[in-house]
């Protein structure tokens, strides 16, 4: 199947038979086709019978289907959906169960990996979530809806580093990314929610994690009955925020040390360090968002006093901000929060459910009147 690709996977506790009788009755209710002619209607002919008849693999072990919603010829050009059940319980057909899935389960969970075409998404978006509900219904077994397998992997790798595992990471969320013009309802929703200033003053880059953090959570919301691995949508709003973060707080402090001329002076304390590094230009990569946090809530004491130069020069900066209060006292908390309940859980082995992103995205965009975290920093760190 060279020319197919494996874009999510349901997991599911089911009986491998449950899970065959499950799967043909649900294609067999929406009338979906495996072919063009009037035989091959799975209504007439459903996959069950199908799968019992063919010589050409044990189905006790492994069942597998191309399906096509119409008989079009013109809809079925490269739309076919690859559906493949895997008994993972069988040690003669078990497929590689992630350990983020394992975690989730009390025992070792049955699969279906749901492919499409490499050039031609067809169907295989909304039929993997709609399935995942359908399976589901009777509320008995967890059922796990994979967003990108990819991400899931990469979390599951136990060979790779936190750098390495962060780094590939972002890759995967980086495939996510939509075209420049895309999704223009949702460019104008999140207009409304943030206001156009705030959206304004979002980069471009900023704009698009948001979007496709969005996109990726509307794929996820309303399965309230599934229980969803929501890393990829995670791993992108956290990119957002850490984009708006660097570009309103990092850089503009680096450029302010620059103008002054005066530089940061070393010290015997070495509790702002890597922001003073950072700062004169000896660390080239940023600092990540929990590094940046860390060094933030130095300054949120009640006694600047004994701060070390670093500390005395961003007071300095954030003097000049409309609220700077707020980067001093209040933004390290946020942001230690974010780190702790959202982007480290989305970047290790443990799941980060569904609840978790809409969480993350009420506290990011606000909610019921109180103002979000994003806007709130873009706010703060205009100048004055």
């Amino acid at each position: 199947m060279a020319s197919y690709k494996i874009i999510q996977t349901i997991y599911s506790m089911d009986s491998f038979a449950t899970l065959r009788d499950k799967v043909s009755a649900y294609f067999s209710n929406l009338g979906f086709y495996v072919g063009e002619d009037h035989e091959d209607e799975l209504r007439e002919n459903p996959l069950i019978k199908r799968w019992r008849r063919d010589n050409g693999c044990d189905w006790r072990l492994q069942c597998a289907a191309i399906v096509y919603p119409t008989r079009s010829s013109a809809d079925m050009l490269g739309s076919g959906t690859l559906f493949t059940l895997h008994n993972n319980r069988s040690t003669r057909s078990a497929v590689l169960v992630p350990g983020a899935v394992t975690r989730f389960f009390s025992g070792t969970p049955n699969s279906i990996s749901v492919d499409t075409h490499h050039f031609w998404l067809g169907s295989a978006n909304w039929l993997a979530g709609d399935l995942a509900k359908y399976l589901s219904k009777e509320g008995k077994h967890a059922i796990l809806l994979s967003l990108d397998d990819t991400v899931t992997g990469v979390k599951s790798n136990p060979y790779l580093s936190d750098e390495e595992r962060l780094l590939a990471l972002d890759a995967a969320a980086n495939a996510y990314l939509p075209s420049p013009a895309s999704f223009p309802a949702l460019s104008s929703s999140l207009k409304s929610q943030l206001g156009m200033e705030v959206w304004t003053a979002l980069s471009r880059s900023t704009q698009e994690f948001l979007i496709s953090g969005i996109v990726a959570f509307d794929r996820l919301d309303g399965a309230s009955t599934v229980q969803l691995e929501a890393s990829g949508p995670a791993i992108l709003l956290s990119k957002a925020l850490e984009d708006t973060v660097v570009r309103r707080l990092m850089l503009p402090f680096r450029r302010f040390i620059a103008s002054s001329g005066t530089g940061i002076s070393s010290s015997g304390d070495g509790r702002l360090n890597k922001l003073r590094e950072y700062a004169l230009g000896g660390q080239n990569k940023k600092l990540e968002l929990g590094t940046f946090a860390s060094q933030l809530a130095h300054l949120a004491t009640g006694d600047t006093s004994n701060l070390p130069p670093a500390g005395v020069a961003y007071l300095a900066f954030i003097q000049t901000l409309s609220d700077p209060d707020f980067v001093q006292h209040e933004l390290a908390d946020q942001l230690l929060h974010v780190t702790r309940s959202f982007r480290n859980p989305a970047a290790h082995p443990e799941v980060l459910d569904f609840p978790q992103l809409h969480s993350y995205i009420r506290l990011l965009l606000g909610h019921s009147g109180a103002e979000g975290l994003l806007p709130r920093i873009v706010t703060a760190s205009k100048s004055k």
